[in-house]
C-alpha cells in the first residue's frame, strides 16, 4: 500500500509524503519502508519531470534532461536495494 501510494503522490508532489513517512518511521513504520517508499516517490517524480521537459522543450532539450533524470533514477533505484 505505501509503495503505490508513493508512486502515485511521485506523480505530483513528494514534499507531504516524505514529511508522512518520516513522521511514521519514528512511530513504528519499518524505515527501511519509510526509505524505499521516499525513494519511490522522488524517482516517480524525476521521471515525470523527464516527460514535462521532453513534451515541453522539444526533443533535443528532453533528450539531455532524460539523459541527467535517467542517471538519478539509476541511483536512486539502486539505493533501494542497499
Amino acid at each position: 500500500g505505501i509503495y503505490i501510494v508513493s508512486f502515485l503522490s511521485g506523480l505530483a508532489d513528494v514534499d507531504v509524503l516524505t514529511v508522512s513517512l518520516a513522521q511514521l518511521a519514528n512511530n513504528g513504520l519499518e524505515q527501511s519502508l519509510a526509505r524505499n517508499g521516499i525513494i519511490i516517490a522522488a524517482v516517480t517524480n524525476v521521471a515525470v519531470k523527464g516527460g514535462i521537459a521532453l513534451f515541453f522543450g522539444g526533443k533535443q532539450f528532453g533528450r539531455l534532461v532524460l539523459s541527467f533524470f535517467l542517471v538519478l533514477i539509476g541511483i536512486g533505484l539502486g539505493t533501494m536495494l542497499l
